[in-house]
């Protein structure tokens, strides 16, 4: 667990240093606590509750002709194994650059927001160290979707759609997030449609081009993937071994800051700014308790999407305080709330024990 701990610790004093760096040594030390992360996380050794899984694809794509990837069911990450492979990098090299990828979506997401240091602490208990080393696919999906998110938020609707279309060669369901582009369209859009047609105005080449594109890609990915999404379907709905212990406080974990954002949706965009899309996910945050109820593992798996909510949300709250004193007490609380977090996950989580001792390559 000392590990773990000092991860965490190195987040906690950037976030409560009272030192201010300049812009140069503000890179520094975010290029280092990115590389340390890194190295973490991917040349881990044996750690993870899916590691032997991940090892045994490893080695049979290790054996498979390129084609292989097409067929296969991620082939964002089967095309990883199988490059790793050729190179020799090993099981070590899959996850590193895995982590890269992930930790890199990571870092450009904290880069945006209001108390980036806070926010990468928020990350480090569950999403950085459950999520990021236990899994691996679905936390380059992760990764990716929160640099989509950034995009969405900057109305750059293409941008988000491609990058999670590449986040969904990792993990599929990643594209169950992709009606979130609607909710960057304003009010008086309906009518401005109406306008447009009504003066006879002719729909450009590229807006046609565009959505048909979404659509068959949406389409190919469907088609392509039915087996697995009936298959999938049927072991969390209709399987009675899967359950979740911990899944309806994860749920409750991203439902609370969801929660807060609805009901002071007025006083949080008087003093932070118009969070419109994190209203539609705060709504999901929400509904996914219900969904906790009824089946804890799925919506325990979707619900890791949901996770940059936290990010966001409590990286902002200080800023609420115009008090310095008063703020920095709510840092302090934030860091502690999460400081909590890693103990209690550490301690009492059932399938903690994939994760200690950590080991790591470097150490062998």
């Amino acid at each position: 667990m000392t590990y773990y701990w000092l991860y965490f610790s190195t987040f906690l004093l950037t976030t409560l240093s009272p030192i201010a760096l300049r812009d140069r040594s503000r890179l520094v030390s975010w290029v280092i606590l990115v590389g340390v992360s890194v190295l973490f996380i991917g040349l881990r050794h044996e750690i993870g509750g899916d590691w032997t899984n991940y090892f045994v694809l490893y080695l049979r794509v290790e054996s498979e002709p390129f084609k292989f990837i097409y067929d296969a069911k991620d082939p964002g990450y089967v095309f990883v194994n199988w490059a790793a492979s050729r190179l020799g990098w090993g099981i070590y090299g899959v996850n590193t650059v895995c982590a890269g990828i992930f930790v890199g979506g990571l870092a450009y997401f904290c880069s945006k927001q209001r108390l980036n240091g806070l926010s990468w602490l928020v990350a480090t208990p569950y999403m950085l160290i459950v999520v990021g080393m236990g899994y691996t696919r679905q936390s380059v999906a992760l990764g990716l979707f929160m640099v989509a998110l950034v995009f969405l938020q900057d109305k750059r609707i293409w941008l988000y759609v491609f990058v999670l279309f590449v986040a969904a060669t990792f993990h599929t369901s990643i594209v169950l997030f992709l009606p979130l582009a609607f909710l960057w369209l304003d009010g008086n859009i309906f009518r401005k449609l109406k306008g447009k047609f009504l003066r006879h105005r002719t729909i450009s080449l590229a807006e046609v081009l565009g959505a048909l594109v979404v659509i068959c890609l949406m389409f190919g990915l469907a088609l392509k993937n039915y087996d697995m999404f009936r298959s999938q379907i049927n072991s969390y709905l209709f399987g009675d071994f899967w359950n979740s212990k911990g899944g309806m406080i994860r749920t409750l974990m991203n439902a609370g800051p969801g929660f807060c954002l609805i009901v002071f949706r007025k006083v949080w965009e008087q003093k932070i700014e118009n969070g419109r899309i994190w209203y539609g996910i705060s709504w999901l945050a929400i509904l996914s308790v219900a969904g906790a109820l009824i089946n804890s593992t799925l919506t325990d798996r979707l619900g890791l999407y949901l996770l940059p909510l936290q990010l966001y949300f409590f990286s902002q709250v200080p800023m609420l305080f115009s008090d310095r004193t008063v703020r920095s007490c709510v840092v302090l609380l934030i860091a502690l709330l999460y400081g909590t977090v890693l103990w209690v996950w550490l301690e009492y989580a059932e399938h903690a024990y994939y994760w200690v001792p950590y080991d790591n390559l470097l150490f062998r």
